[in-house]
C-alpha cells in the first residue's frame, strides 16, 4: 500500500520526524499545517520537478503568515524542514520528492535542537573572550580591537563602513581589511566629505582626493614609516651582517641601482592597474544599492 498525503489526527511519524529533527512538537505542528497546505499546490502538478517543489513550497508558507517568520518575513527554516519531511514520509511521492529536494546521495539533515547547544556555546565562549575566541588566530574581523575608535554618527554611516569592510574583505585577509579601514576611517573623520559614502566617494574628483590625502601628511608619514620600519625588520631579519654588508655594497653599484629601479618600475606599474581595477570595482559595488 502506497503512502497516503493526508496526515491523521494521531501522527505516528510525529515522534520520527522530531526526534530526527531535532525540534519540538508545536514545531511539528506548525509544519504539519504547511505541509497540509503544500500537498494541495504538490497535487496539482502534473510533472513533478525540483524548481516547481521549491516554488510551490515558498508559496505555500507565504500564504500563511499566522506561521512564526524570521526578521527576513520567511517562515522559520525549522518549520519548512518540518513540512518537508512530513512530507517525505506521508505522500504517496515522498521519496521522488525527497530525492528531488535533496538528492539521491548521502544527505545532510540538520538537527535545531544540537544546534542550539553548540551556538549557544559558541556565543557565551565568544562573550566571554574563552577558547578559541582568545586566540590571535580566531579574533574575528568586527572585534573592537579593529574597528573604528571613533564613534559612528548614524546608522547609515555604520552601514557604509560595513559595506566598505564587506567589498574589501573579499579581496584580502578580512582581520587585515577591518584592522585598515577601521584606522582609515579614524583618520578621515575631518575630511568634508566622507569617503565611505559610495555617493560622495562617487562625486569626488581627483584633485578633491588628493587634497584630503595631502591634507594628513603627517599622520600618513608617520603611518607609513612604522609600516615600513616594522616590514624591513621582518624582510632582513634572517640575514646576517655579513649579507647586509653585500646587499648594501652591491645596491650602491650602478647595477645594483639600475636593479632598484628596475624593481620599483615594475611594482609600480603592477600596483597602479590592481589598484585601479580595485577602485572601480568597489566603486560600482556601493553604488550598486542605496543603503
Amino acid at each position: 500500500m502506497g503512502k497516503s498525503h493526508e496526515i491523521p489526527q494521531i501522527d505516528p511519524w510525529q515522534t520520527t520526524v522530531t526526534e530526527r529533527l531535532g525540534i519540538s512538537d508545536e514545531i511539528y505542528a506548525q509544519g504539519s499545517i504547511l505541509a497540509v497546505h503544500w500537498v494541495g499546490a504538490i497535487d496539482a502538478l502534473t510533472d513533478l520537478k525540483k524548481a516547481d517543489l521549491l516554488s510551490t513550497l515558498e508559496a505555500s508558507a507565504h500564504a500563511m503568515p499566522e506561521l512564526p517568520q524570521d526578521h527576513n518575513g520567511r517562515v522559520l527554516p525549522r518549520i519548512e524542514y518540518a513540512a518537508k519531511h512530513i512530507v517525505y514520509e506521508t505522500h504517496e511521492r515522498g521519496d521522488v520528492i525527497q530525492d528531488l529536494l535533496e538528492g539521491s546521495a548521502k544527505r545532510v539533515t540538520p538537527d535545531f535542537n544540537q544546534m542550539e547547544t553548540v551556538l549557544g556555546e559558541l556565543m557565551e565562549a565568544y562573550d566571554n573572550n574563552m577558547p578559541p575566541y582568545n586566540y590571535p588566530d580566531t579574533m574575528t574581523p568586527q572585534d573592537q580591537r579593529n574597528m573604528p575608535k571613533t564613534p559612528f554618527t548614524d546608522d547609515r554611516q555604520k552601514a557604509n563602513f560595513f559595506l566598505t569592510s564587506c567589498l574589501w574583505m573579499r579581496r584580502m585577509n578580512s582581520v587585515t581589511a577591518m584592522q585598515n579601514l577601521g584606522r582609515l576611517f579614524d583618520a578621515t573623520r575631518d575630511w568634508e566629505k566622507d569617503p565611505f559614502d559610495p555617493h560622495v566617494a562617487a562625486d569626488m574628483s581627483e584633485d578633491e582626493m588628493l587634497a584630503e590625502v595631502w591634507s594628513q601628511e603627517a599622520d600618513v608619514r608617520m603611518q607609513s614609516g612604522e609600516w615600513l620600519y616594522s616590514y624591513m625588520v621582518l624582510a632582513y631579519q634572517p640575514l646576517s651582517d655579513a649579507d647586509m654588508a653585500a646587499y648594501q655594497a652591491f645596491s650602491e653599484t650602478a647595477e645594483g641601482k639600475i636593479l632598484n629601479r628596475a624593481t620599483f618600475v615594475a611594482f609600480d606599474k603592477l600596483f597602479t592597474a590592481i589598484s585601479h581595477d580595485l577602485g572601480r570595482a568597489a566603486a560600482q559595488q556601493m553604488l550598486a544599492q542605496d543603503i
